[in-house]
């Protein structure tokens, strides 16, 4: 009440933080490094809020030093100068999952990850919500946390709140501490704002930092930086192991030929057999595998996790399949954004594949997929400002082609293609260069493929 906060950025959390600081009293500045040309929508829903003063263009020296809170965005870099010097002056930095995590009471299921963050965290409260429980879910999917408080849905003490959260929101943690915390993998991810993948994997553990011994953390037995994780965590840790049976004393979820089994508080117990999924690849056998182990340890004993995961389609433009044109398959992963991703998306199909990728690259190697794409992909077709070293980089692999507009590549990966193969859309890259989000862009090469549908009838 009454404090001087300024709200850096005005996406979508930068909304949903202002509004949720004026309704508690605060004096509110919101800022953003766009022209106010760019922003008019956000700007209306700021005027809407009534008495926030807004400053566009970037960020002044009254706003930044002269609050007693910043309350950052996700895509603002706390390591520039000018945040740098704000907190040498003494004002304190944090996020909006922070701003949101001093005020909610239902218990926090926490998800993060390079791949399957948004798959998991859905799946997770669709079971939840599917054994009867009052259940929310946000975070960096769908509405922020800030804006389910405002709505008074996360100060129920029964509720379970079940979050995708990035590692630029857990950046500005402070007191953040979910009863359950899930790090799926880490591969190397927004290389353009880390210095090294180490800042990469560490800004992943702060989820478990202010966990203690009656917190809960689901790990990947199988990934490369768990053995860091198992040394820093004090909470429980369970796992989760798609290549092999768990080993004695350790307790989570495995897979047991086709069957996936639980081992929680020594018993074993089936789920199903993961060729009962609907999502398809191995990595969507780990996100399921993950989310009825966390389902289990929130106290759900029932089939509810089972009949959830039979039925489940998937999450749009996350392996979303966008029609067939004479027996070629379009695959819409634009959400794939990364070389992790790029690379599990590839090995979850048997069928040659034409691979649309590229964007704006995000200081990504694209050599990481040399291997993968060897063998698997018949051709490649490259878009956005990273087409050169797409081209340059995998070569070698497999034909590259380049494409000016989606539209363009979608016809051309068709030309490529015979009946049997698949067309995939995974970038590997932001989509800024060339749409707003990769939400836009997923729709875009869906339209495309029926713009062509139609034409080749």
């Amino acid at each position: 009440m009454g404090k001087k906060i300024t709200v850096v950025g005005m996406a979508r959390s930068g909304i949903a933080s202002a509004a949720f600081l004026k309704e508690k009293g605060a004096v509110v500045t919101v800022t953003d490094s766009k022209a106010e040309s760019e922003l008019l929508e956000q700007k209306a829903a700021l005027t809407a809020l009534g008495g926030i003063e807004m400053e566009f263009s970037g960020h002044s020296e009254k706003a930044l030093y002269g609050a007693e809170l910043l309350v950052v965005s996700p895509g603002v870099n706390t390591k520039e100068t000018a945040f740098i010097l704000a907190a040498e002056k003494g004002v304190e930095i944090i996020g909006e999952l922070e701003l949101a995590a001093h005020s909610i009471r239902a218990s926090i299921i926490a998800v993060t990850g390079t791949k399957g963050k948004t798959t998991t965290t859905t799946l997770i409260g669709e079971i939840l919500k599917k054994a009867g429980k009052k259940t929310i879910v946000g975070g960096n999917i769908g509405k922020p946390l800030t804006d389910f408080l405002l709505s008074g849905e996360l100060l129920d003490e029964k509720a379970y709140c079940v979050a995708e959260v990035s590692s630029f929101q857990l950046e500005t943690i402070k007191s953040f501490k979910p009863v359950l915390a899930v790090i799926l993998n880490i591969g190397s991810d927004h290389m353009d704002r880390y210095k090294s993948l180490q800042q990469y994997v560490e800004a992943k553990g702060n989820i478990f930092k202010n966990q203690s011994g009656s917190e809960a953390l689901i790990l990947n037995a199988n990934d490369k930086f768990t053995p860091l994780y198992e040394t820093l965590a004090k909470s429980k840790i369970y796992y989760f192991d798609s290549q092999n049976r768990l080993a004695p004393g350790k307790e989570g979820v495995f897979l047991a030929g086709e069957k996936i089994l639980l081992r929680v508080h020594g018993e074993e117990t089936e789920v199903m057999e993961h060729k009962e999924l609907l999502i398809k690849g191995m990595h969507n056998v780990e996100n399921a595998m993950v989310a009825c182990l966390a389902a289990k340890i929130m106290g759900v004993t029932g089939p509810e996790s089972s009949s959830v995961l039979r039925n489940f389609k998937g999450v749009e433009h996350r392996q979303e399949f966008a029609g067939e044109i004479n027996g070629v398959k379009f695959i819409n992963n634009s959400q794939g954004t990364n070389m992790l991703a790029v690379e599990k998306s590839i090995l979850s199909y048997t069928s040659p594949i034409i691979l649309i990728a590229g964007g704006r690259n995000k200081n990504s190697d694209f050599t990481e997929l040399k291997k993968t794409v060897a063998g698997r992909v018949k051709y490649i077709v490259a878009i956005g400002e990273s087409r050169e070293e797409i081209k340059k980089a995998l070569t070698e692999s497999a034909p590259v082609e380049e494409a000016g507009t989606m539209a363009e590549a979608v016809n051309k990966a068709f030309g490529f293609a015979v009946s049997g193969d698949i067309v995939l859309l995974s970038p590997g890259c932001a989509s800024f260069d060339m749409f707003k989000n990769y939400e836009e862009r997923g729709r875009v090469f869906k339209k495309a493929v029926l713009d062509l549908k139609t034409a080749v009838k």
